[in-house]
């Protein structure tokens, strides 16, 4: 009229069996959750970051590409009314400037090959007197291409090519996204 042992056995085995599948499907939901949460957010920064340079260079009067293509020197002119330079042309005054720099920070991450390698970032400073304001991190060229260089075909775009990369904490796996974009000058000559 009861169970015996090896029964009592069998259930708890299968029990406990249960248990350990409940449990790894839940890790593996959770992993996956965030991963996808990560990558949400990785789209997103390298999106606003991609936006920001492309929407403050098509107002640019002028820019300039320097530092082997970790900078990109935009120049505005903010009073078209007003010759500011006293050189009898109102539309190519430079009344300040913005700068974007891709700049190395401390921190390490494995590359592909599983090497260290310093985390970089892109700054951004909305005149050249303001501190810089990180934009993204854990980025880097992608191959030999710099940031920002200017096209050939055109002296008017600005190509900009960059990578995120990050490792999940706890995990082995990485995310990276590849940003290749063009900005078009719209104003100035």
């Amino acid at each position: 009229s009861g169970f015996t042992i090896v029964e009592l056995m069998v259930s708890a085995f299968i029990v406990v069996l249960m248990g350990a599948a409940f449990v790894s499907i839940m890790k593996f939901s959770g992993y996956s959750m965030l991963s996808i949460s990560q990558q949400t957010e990785f789209n997103y920064s390298a999106k606003n970051t991609a936006i920001q340079i492309i929407q403050s260079t098509r107002k640019s009067h002028t820019f300039e590409v320097t530092n082997e293509g970790n900078t990109l020197i935009l120049s505005f002119d903010d009073d078209s009314e007003t010759d500011a330079d006293d050189d009898g042309d109102f539309y190519n005054d430079t009344d300040h400037q913005e700068i974007f720099h891709y700049a190395a920070t401390a921190g390490n991450f494995p590359n592909d090959e599983g090497t260290l390698v310093e985390a970089e970032t892109i700054n951004y400073q909305a005149s050249a007197a303001d501190s810089p304001r990180t934009l993204v991190t854990n980025t880097q060229t992608l191959g030999d291409t710099p940031i920002f260089k200017i096209n050939d075909l055109s002296s008017r775009q600005i190509d900009v090519n960059f990578e995120l990369y990050d490792q999940l904490p706890g995990d082995v796996r990485t995310q990276r996204i590849d940003i290749s974009t063009s900005a078009y000058r719209v104003n100035g000559l």
